[in-house]
């Protein structure tokens, strides 16, 4: 039987209530046996689902203190470390009833992806959600994306891994302790800041964009590095590795090598998916269709003579699959077809 301070120690821990001494004897607890590393992975994972939602949370904070804890513990509840053992505690009485009641509305897959200890978190095609790591950096996913992180997260490093797709960061400051998120490209290094990656298998190319802050880009060979300022991006060339210009090229900024370039950029459009908002600007027909694709959780095949010489603004928000393509008949002649996830596209 697991002490029941230990649960505590963990719950301050996700709370981000520990120091360096509490951490490391927690470090040296998980350790010890099999038995200890799965107590901790069942309540990293109760912390997970807390944090989706917090107003159903308080909305049965009163039956978790009734049913679950004594009078002497009522008022670490109001903490989140409390939050978080009494959570767990339901859990283990209530079972998958009470994962139930905290399932948050927008659908969030996470999993402990291998027997090292990564988790794993992922959206489906035309999902998107939001996560919160346990040191209280705040994670928003994009359709189709795929993030990591160990187990071990926040006691000696905090690192995470861009599997594939886009995410948006608000990094909790930690200057003893930098964030740092891996990319196919090479990593991001930062001590807190917010800043977009885009990073999926069918795009050529990688972007990270700035939008406060500072951030540190290494190359996956670590032969060269930037710095980055808000309202800046870079653009790797995922077939060559090398950073490379486009419009809107920041002359004045200094290059950290002959192959890495800084750019000027609205960090606020490059984010505001983020916010339930897709903005195309100067996009052309088919890039503007592989958005949609994303965004919709669709497969578009396109028939037709392509518009060369077309570029598209447009903003979606609430607006269907079939309200968009009907606004973009007005302004490129076509036709279509939805059967389920196929979407067919024909141009006139």
């Amino acid at each position: 039987m697991i002490d029941k301070n230990i649960y505590e120690l963990i719950a301050a821990y996700l709370a981000g209530e520990t120091g360096k001494e509490e951490n490391e004897r927690l470090q040296e607890w998980i350790g010890l046996s099999d038995e200890n590393r799965k107590a901790f992975e069942d309540m990293r994972l109760a912390w997970g689902v807390s944090l989706c939602d917090y107003g159903k949370m308080a909305r049965i904070k009163e039956e978790t203190l009734n049913n679950v804890l004594t009078k002497s513990r009522r008022i670490r509840l109001l903490r989140p470390a409390g939050v978080a053992a009494a959570l767990f505690f339901a859990l283990l009485l209530g079972g998958s009833a009470a994962a139930v009641l905290f399932r948050p509305e927008k659908i969030v897959e996470t999993v402990i992806a291998e027997p090292e200890g990564d988790c794993v978190i992922s959206t489906q095609p035309g999902q998107k959600a939001e996560t919160t790591l346990p040191d209280g950096t705040k994670v928003w996913l994009n359709s189709g994306t795929v993030i990591s992180y160990p187990l071990a997260y926040g006691i000696a490093e905090r690192t995470a891994t861009l599997v594939e797709g886009e995410i948006f960061l608000e990094v909790t400051k930690n200057e003893e302790m930098p964030f740092v998120l891996n990319t196919s490209g090479g990593l991001v290094k930062v001590h807190g800041t917010s800043f977009n990656v885009r990073d999926y298998p069918s795009d050529n190319s990688m972007t990270i964009s700035l939008k406060e802050g500072s951030i540190e880009y290494f190359s996956s060979d670590n032969k060269s590095k930037v710095l980055m300022s808000p309202g800046q991006k870079v653009v790797l060339d995922k077939s060559t590795n090398a950073v490379e210009s486009s419009q809107g090229q920041d002359d004045s900024v200094s290059k950290a090598s002959s192959a890495m370039v800084l750019q000027k950029c609205d960090a606020e459009i490059e984010s505001v998916w983020h916010l339930g908002e897709l903005k195309i600007e100067n996009e052309n027909f088919m890039d503007l269709m592989a958005a949609m694709e994303r965004w919709f959780g669709v497969e578009i095949e396109v028939s037709g003579n392509l518009p060369k010489e077309s570029y598209y603004w447009m903003t979606i928000k609430t607006e269907s699959l079939r309200e968009m393509l009907g606004l973009l008949n007005k302004i490129t002649p076509l036709t279509y077809t939805i059967n389920g996830k196929d979407v067919a596209v024909e141009i006139k």
